[in-house]
């Protein structure tokens, strides 16, 4: 995922193996990116964006179950979630599902999928089921400086205190939550695009930090990424189909 991630483990449990824990969520993030990358030649998202505008293609059950979740949350959203990105069309007219051979199909050639927009959710979400096998496990994992798991507290507190680098230094206490952090603060105006509104498929910026607190962190990223571009006068209809635990936006 070409994103740094940062694990802060500790128990009171004397048997716990910490080296081995950390080589599992390794392990498993490895997995991930060979399932929902769209560069790696060797991955299956890969070969779905390769053939699926030709023929229909058998996928593994974790990318059928995420790319059926990506249609419903497409809706949630009212379209601001778009995994199909390239296309300013409704992601459910782009895919073509036959549950019965677990195969997908693209509506056209044009049609490109890409994970980007909630691969670190996935991916936390994965770590936070190896920490669940760990007795009375505390951890704090950031990936890409961006998106955020806690489980228990800090060892010298009760909770895992957070401070955003925002305006107003706006701190948070997390225990237990997942944190997802969308902004763009442009200072140099020659600084090159890269976040796309779905409704036009156009590369745009906005002067505005979301940060979103959640207990799943794939919901988080999504609804991080949704709030960023959608319009103002959109975002209760779509908060009102999450549930959200804190919601920070900030002009910037």
């Amino acid at each position: 995922m070409n994103s740094r991630l940062d694990v802060v483990l500790w128990s009171r449990n004397a048997n716990v193996h910490f080296s081995s824990v950390f080589a599992k969520m390794v392990r498993k993030v490895e997995e991930i990116e060979l399932i929902y990358s769209k560069f790696d030649e060797r991955a299956e998202l890969y070969h779905l964006n390769k053939n699926a505008g030709k023929t229909s293609v058998e996928v593994s059950a974790s990318l059928w179950s995420m790319l059926k979740k990506s249609v419903e949350y497409h809706l949630k959203t009212k379209g601001y979630f778009n995994i199909g990105y390239t296309s300013a069309q409704s992601l459910d007219s782009q895919l073509i599902f036959d549950d019965d051979g677990q195969r997908v199909a693209f509506t056209s050639e044009r049609v490109e999928l890409d994970f980007g927009g909630v691969g670190k959710g996935i991916a936390l979400k994965e770590l936070a089921a190896i920490i669940a096998q760990e007795e009375k496990m505390n951890a704090f994992i950031c990936f890409g400086g961006s998106s955020v798991l806690t489980r228990g507290h800090h060892p010298y507190g009760d909770y895992w205190p957070l401070a955003l680098e925002d305006d107003v230094q706006t701190t948070l206490d997390l225990r237990n939550d997942a944190l997802s952090i969308s902004g763009l603060h442009r200072h140099n105006v020659s600084e090159p695009m890269h976040v796309v509104e779905p409704q036009t498929g156009e590369l745009k910026h906005r002067q505005l930090l979301v940060a979103v607190k959640m207990d799943c962190p794939v919901e988080a990223e999504i609804l991080s990424t949704a709030l960023l571009v959608a319009p103002q006068e959109y975002h209760r209809s779509i908060l009102n189909n999450f549930n959200v635990n804190k919601l920070i936006l900030q002009s910037l």
